[in-house]
């Protein structure tokens, strides 16, 4: 509150330095929404020093942020035409957007805000890329399965891990019941791996979006081992089923926060993680991922010859 005999400064009339800190403090939308107030808050809201504050505070481990960068970005392969950004009002034409840049000298003469809008360029590019690998289900018989392979899912981990996605861009994009759950546990997945992950935040984002309670089947299909007679046992077939992003998460937190003994579901969550993480390796020759326990397009051990 002002003191007698003074007058209160306009708001528009605030030093550019705190200027610039409360625009920092808004969401994408509302940087829009002030920018369009007058001529000042406008210069505040397209400096240079908010948008790498912005840059900075999504994706901290970006090699751009690094002291020995010479402006590099990251290198995707997936080019995007128009930008996401024009969802928050950002003010960035479609028509004018620029593909996800891949030359990294390129990109060092540009400002914050257009590396800014590259790097959500390429999520989005990503995001599709995530899509036609995960929800793309095959269909036999006339019937579609809701199953995966492990290939794919590795796959895109690999995606989200090269692109280094942030924990903000997994929930915006993936931790969505609009999405489907193989989406929803890859990203999960991601965030285990994400340095200074925030668990309870993760934890908070699942149960508001209501995804904590989705479910996932995993089966694995291993070669028997050869037995001292010379012959080869059956073949071994594992069934994780009903194994939740719950389930998973709280095993990440039980093992490598509380560190203490894992309840089922978490015993249960903490195996399917590492069959996610393993993948195929020496014995195990199949693993796939199902939506639920009757959708999957799994073969029956049965129809299985041993050879």
């Amino acid at each position: 509150m002002a003191e007698a005999g003074t007058v209160p400064t306009p708001i528009g009339e605030l030093p550019e330095a705190i200027a610039i800190s409360i625009a920092g403090l808004l969401s994408l939308r509302d940087i829009s929404s002030l920018a369009q107030t007058c001529a000042s808050w406008h210069a505040a809201c397209s400096s240079d020093d908010l948008w790498r504050s912005l840059y900075s505070k999504r994706w901290p481990d970006s090699p751009l942020l690094s002291p020995a960068s010479n402006g590099s970005p990251l290198i995707s392969a997936h080019q995007h035409a128009s930008s996401p950004l024009e969802n928050y009002g950002v003010g960035f034409s479609g028509s004018n957007a620029k593909a996800v840049q891949t030359n990294e000298s390129d990109l060092g003469a540009h400002s914050w805000r257009a590396r800014f809008k590259t790097r959500i360029n390429q999520v989005a590019a990503d995001e599709k890329a995530l899509a036609a690998l995960l929800d793309n289900f095959p269909t036999f018989g006339g019937r579609t399965s809701r199953s995966i392979e492990i290939n794919a899912y590795q796959d895109a981990l690999g995606i989200l891990r090269r692109s280094r996605w942030s924990t903000e861009d997994v929930l915006e994009r993936l931790l969505s019941p609009k999405k489907s759950v193989f989406l929803n546990v890859v990203g999960l997945h991601h965030c285990l791996q994400v340095p200074k992950r925030n668990v309870l935040a993760l934890q908070f984002w699942l149960e508001k979006q209501a995804v904590a309670s989705r479910t996932i089947c995993i089966r694995v299909w291993s070669m028997g081992g050869w037995a001292v007679q010379g012959f080869r046992r059956r073949d071994e077939f594992l069934v994780l089923p009903d194994v939740s992003l719950s389930s998973i998460l709280m095993s990440y937190v039980t093992e490598n926060v509380e560190e203490v003994p894992l309840d089922d579901k978490e015993r249960t969550g903490s195996r399917a993680l590492k069959v996610l993480k393993r993948g195929l390796m020496h014995e195990v020759r199949r693993v796939q991922l199902s939506a639920d326990f009757e959708s999957s397009a799994w073969v029956a051990r049965e129809q299985h010859s041993q050879r």
